[in-house]
């Protein structure tokens, strides 16, 4: 990310800031049409020696753990997704279709904001990327839009979390965190997003908290949003600007 970039966005003026994800995907009028586009590549780094990277951490965003030596996150596979069918269907209220998963591997934007977490029993698997022991325990599948969910007139592209599921076992190695950070940052890199976004169902306290601790805030309520539970139950519109720790890692 260039410096100017940086400098830019550290001048202007700042909005107070403050699983998982289960949503329904927006309607495709709202997507970016960037699939005949080609992704912009990064055009040079900030110095690390420059001043303008000693900036300090937001008080609402959490220290990144690093991650256990036999975790790897990797793009999308169809080999993969039997295991992502199972790990949705279990995790989350609301049933994905066929098409959902069909969409996720053709869909070039999509896909490039699509990562999974493989789990290799060997660390020495891992580290060699065979995947001959690898078992899948977390996922993030997200979009591109042209607006944010809450205000379709700001036409600023926005990276929109459909789902974030980790496997029980698994939720102690901040695995779910790596992989929201992995999206972003391709996302600020490939699309230039300047927000990041999801719904959260409302009855889903645990996930609400885990997503203010990493900086988001609820910006908007939507009433009877999962229509497709019994009863129909409202969703919090949550989100997260892109910061200062976002561009560097960008």
């Amino acid at each position: 990310m260039p410096q100017s970039t940086l400098a830019n966005w550290l001048a202007r003026k700042q909005s107070p800031g403050t699983p998982l994800t289960e949503s329904k995907p927006p309607s495709e009028s709202q997507d970016v049409q960037l699939q005949s586009q080609i992704p912009r590549e990064s055009t040079g780094r900030p110095d690390p020696q420059s001043p303008m990277l000693r900036v300090s951490k937001p008080k609402n965003a959490q220290a990144l753990r690093q991650l256990p030596a036999n975790v790897t996150i990797e793009p999308c596979q169809e080999k993969y997704l039997p295991g992502y069918r199972k790990m949705n269907a279990l995790l989350l209220q609301i049933p994905y279709r066929e098409d959902f998963y069909k969409e996720t591997m053709e869909d070039e934007v999509i896909a490039s904001v699509t990562r999974l977490a493989l789990w290799h029993e060997n660390p020495s698997t891992a580290a060699s990327s065979t995947g001959t022991e690898a078992r899948l325990v977390a996922a993030i599948r997200c979009r591109v839009l042209a607006s944010p969910p809450e205000n379709p007139y700001e036409k600023v592209p926005v990276l929109y979390i459909s789902t974030l599921t980790t496997l029980g076992p698994f939720r102690e190695h901040a695995i779910a965190s790596h992989l929201l950070a992995e999206v972003t940052r391709i996302a600020i890199e490939l699309y230039d997003v300047k927000a990041v976004s999801g719904h959260v169902w409302e009855a889903n306290g645990d996930g609400l908290e885990w997503y203010k601790k990493r900086g988001f805030r609820v910006v908007a309520h939507e009433p009877e949003y999962y229509r497709r539970l019994a009863p129909k139950t409202a969703a919090l519109v949550i989100r997260r600007d892109i910061g200062p720790t976002d561009l560097l890692s960008a």
